[in-house]
């Protein structure tokens, strides 16, 4: 993932950061198909608000500043 969003090699913990976030919140086979954090706290994770790692993104600026 790292790799494919062409991102510079100073941000691997990001990425690291990421992947992890993202195995605990995937459903598993041998969970019964419940995430891990959700296996532990009993809640379904919303996902909704995730991007794709190295999405453009862009900045608001205030018409008054």
């Amino acid at each position: 993932m790292h790799h494919q969003a062409c991102l510079p090699d100073s941000w691997w913990e990001f990425s690291i950061l990421h992947v992890n976030y993202l195995y605990n919140h995937t459903p598993m086979w041998r969970l019964d198909w419940q995430t891990p954090k959700g296996y532990l706290d009993e809640f379904k994770p919303d996902l909704s608000y995730l991007l794709i790692l190295g999405c453009g993104a862009y900045v608001f600026i205030h018409k008054d500043l």
